[in-house]
């Protein structure tokens, strides 16, 4: 039977394995070694979309660049991790503690890679802080790679760019003040550099705003560093916003005011490479998402800063509102976190938790959690005026409320810190949000309860989630540090 299979033209059998679930090509290679050739061709696997399962793979790459062989390698691990994610609690193939000498309180942890993770530590005396890169590739062997001291430093995001060789750090100063300023540094990233020498940090710019506002979010891509910027006009009517950018090659500087609706409140955003999505509370009771046309302002940034016309601060050079997506009523008590999202038929695709009780309300009912996938399908069946529904809804306890959030890039993983006010117990947990198609959410402890953490999940400060390999950082307010492997 398989000889007759195999004496069909390679063209048609390269289409048919196209049609067939990877998990049936994986099974197809053990086969025979006809089908281990023809399915270990780049041809096969450059077939396979990658938007259904969260891949170790460098964010906004051309898969069809990568080899056949490395995508195979990936589908593997993201199949395993996949496999042991959707079961019960169990335990993690390690954990490990970072090395880390100074006593410092971990405020911030952010993963660039699988490979590499970043981290501001505060200092017992609050105005010294410590920002460092981490070499964390083989587990139980990390090492400091890069180190600064930053006075006034507090938060920070990062990204690399130049296929993973260079990371991009923007860090907020001066946050406690009524202006905004950001310092821009630049490090090499060398997997193969000596452990015991220290990378350098080179300063790459400088964003300074003297207009009154308080600093938002700050967000890095590439070479452009954004951050929003509140303006409150008085104590009885909603803040306005600006977002600051600047390009690190060309140190051009824009402020960009994008046409949000009134009572838009809790502003986050996402920065794409031409589109530019905001997201709010609209009136305190939808979760609104706004996609603009970025690429105007990407042109006039990439101008050199002696090029660039004064007054292109001054025009609306953020293009026009793509598209929005509104969610059905959720209650004003909510926090929502979104993905970092990725680009899915031309657009952002970007997923939204929704976490529906809060600290006070937990207290005395059963609170929901809801997911929602952008851009969003509204059921025809739905009542005129209704936004979007969630792909998936889940309870959470009693008493219990989201301390840390952390959903991963695609969205389709995330993990959290909860606390249970009645108790004041802590406890880890994970959940994966399936495509539309998928009935339920997978919701679920992290750690079983007989395994034990050399630590109490109180002393959690920070956390951050590599959602493709599984990984977790736990920094602690203690400075200890640690990674946790599953």
């Amino acid at each position: 039977m398989t000889g007759g299979i195999l004496a069909l033209p390679v063209d048609i059998l390269l289409v048919v394995v196209s049609y067939i679930p990877v998990e049936s090509v994986l099974c197809l290679l053990q086969t025979c070694r006809g089908f281990h050739a023809l399915g270990s061709t780049d041809y096969v696997w450059h077939t396979i979309g990658t938007d259904s399962l969260p891949l170790d793979i460098p964010p906004d790459l051309d898969c069809r660049r990568l080899s056949g062989q490395t995508l195979h390698r990936a589908w593997v691990k993201g199949l395993r991790l996949e496999r042991n994610w959707s079961t019960e609690a169990y335990n993690p193939r390690q954990l490990s503690q970072i090395k880390n000498s100074d006593e410092y309180i971990v405020i911030q942890t952010q993963f660039l890679s699988s490979d590499w993770l970043v981290t501001l530590a505060r200092a017992p005396s609050i105005s010294s802080l410590c920002l460092s890169i981490w070499n964390v590739t083989f587990p139980g062997r990390e090492y400091r790679y890069a180190y600064m001291e930053i006075p006034h430093a507090s938060k920070f995001s990062a990204a690399t760019r130049k296929g993973g060789t260079e990371a991009v750090v923007a860090v907020v100063l001066d946050a406690y003040t009524r202006t905004t300023n950001v310092n821009v540094y630049s490090v090499c990233l060398d997997k193969d550099q000596d452990p015991f020498i220290l990378a350098t940090f080179h300063q790459a710019g400088r964003i300074a705003s003297l207009s009154d506002g308080t600093p938002g979010e700050l967000r890095v891509r590439d070479n452009i560093v954004m951050i929003s910027v509140a303006h409150f006009g008085d104590v009885f009517s909603p803040p306005t916003y600006t977002f600051l950018a600047f390009n690190v090659d060309t140190q051009t500087h824009l402020t960009l005011r994008a046409k949000l609706p009134e009572h838009f409140t809790h502003v986050q955003f996402r920065l794409f490479p031409h589109h530019l999505v905001i997201a709010g509370l609209k009136l305190h009771e939808r979760l609104a998402l706004q996609t603009y046309d970025f690429t105007a302002a990407k042109a006039a940034l990439a101008r050199p800063r002696y090029l660039a016309s004064e007054n292109d601060a001054d025009h609306d050079l953020l293009g026009p509102c793509l598209a929005e997506d509104t969610t059905d009523e959720v209650p004003s008590d909510s926090d929502f976190s979104l993905s970092d999202g990725f680009i899915r038929n031309g657009m952002p695709a970007i997923t939204a938790l929704v976490f529906h009780a809060t600290a006070v309300s937990a207290l005395t009912r059963h609170g929901t959690a809801s997911v929602f996938s952008f851009p969003a399908e509204v059921n025809s069946h739905c009542p005129a005026g209704m936004g979007a529904m969630p792909i998936h809804v889940f309870r959470t306890p009693t008493s219990a409320a989201s301390d840390i959030v952390c959903l991963g890039r695609t969205g389709y993983r995330c993990v959290w810190l909860e606390r249970r006010w009645d108790t004041d117990i802590f406890t880890l947990m994970k959940a994966s949000f399936p495509s539309r198609d998928s009935k339920t959410a997978f919701v679920e402890r992290l750690l079983p309860p007989t395994f034990t953490l050399p630590f109490l999940a109180s002393s959690i400060q920070s956390m951050s989630f590599e959602e493709s390999t599984g990984r977790i950082s736990l920094g602690l307010h203690t400075g200890q540090l640690y990674l946790l492997d599953l």
